[in-house]
C-alpha cells in the first residue's frame, strides 16, 4: 500500500472552479465587496460546497495566490548556481500580463494589502539570490542588506502596478530591461559606494 495520498479529482475540479470564479469576479468588480454567493454563482456551485473547501473568500484568495504565483515565480536557485535576473522577472511579468485584470484589481488602489505582502514574500528571495551573486553587492556579513532587498522588491511591485494601471504600455521584455537598468544603475551603484565609502 502506498503512503502517497491522492486528492480526489472532484476536489481538484471544485477548487479549480471556485478559483477561476474568484479570478473572474475580482477582475470585474474587485475583491472587498465580493460575496461568497457571487463566487459560487459564477462557479455554478452552491454555498455549502464552497464551505466544504474554504472558510471564507480570503482563504480562497490565498489558495488562488499560491496556485497562480507558484506557476509564475520559481523558487530561488540553490546556493552557488548563477542566476540571470531576466528569466524570473520576465516569467512573472508574462504571468501578470496573462491575468492582467485580476492583478490590476488585486494590486491597485482598492486592492488587497495581504496579497501585495504575499507577493513581496515570494519575490524577495529571488531578488536576494540575485544580489548575493552580483559581484561586490553583499554586506560585510556576506548577504545583501535586507533594506536593499525590500527596496527593490517594493519598487518592482510598484512598477508592475503602474504597468497594469496604464494598460501595459511596454512589453514584458521592455519592462525587464527598464527594471534591470534602474536597479543596476541606481541601487547597485549605491551599494558599491557604501562598500568603498
Amino acid at each position: 500500500m502506498s503512503n502517497n495520498l491522492r486528492v480526489d479529482p472532484r476536489v481538484i475540479r471544485t477548487r479549480a472552479l471556485l478559483g477561476n470564479a474568484l479570478v473572474e469576479c475580482v477582475a470585474e468588480s474587485g475583491f472587498e465587496s465580493l460575496t461568497i454567493q457571487e463566487i459560487t454563482a459564477r462557479a455554478t456551485l452552491n454555498r455549502a460546497t464552497f464551505y466544504l473547501h474554504y472558510r471564507d473568500k480570503n482563504e480562497l484568495l490565498e489558495d488562488v495566490f499560491e496556485r497562480l504565483i507558484g506557476a509564475a515565480i520559481p523558487p530561488p536557485p540553490a546556493e552557488g548556481i548563477s542566476i540571470d535576473p531576466r528569466e524570473p522577472i520576465c516569467a512573472m511579468l508574462e504571468h501578470v500580463s496573462q491575468y492582467a485584470e485580476f492583478y490590476r484589481a488585486i494590486l491597485g488602489e482598492q486592492g488587497v494589502p495581504f496579497f501585495m505582502k504575499r507577493m513581496r514574500t515570494k519575490i524577495s528571495p529571488i531578488i536576494g539570490a540575485w544580489l548575493s551573486r552580483a559581484p561586490g553587492m553583499t554586506s560585510p556579513a556576506g548577504d545583501p542588506p535586507e533594506v536593499i532587498i525590500t527596496y527593490i522588491t517594493s519598487a518592482y511591485l510598484g512598477v508592475i502596478s503602474w504597468w497594469l494601471e496604464n494598460d501595459r504600455p511596454l512589453s514584458s521584455d521592455e519592462m525587464v530591461e527598464e527594471l534591470l537598468t534602474i536597479t543596476s544603475g541606481g541601487v547597485l551603484a549605491y551599494l558599491e559606494k557604501q562598500k568603498t565609502g
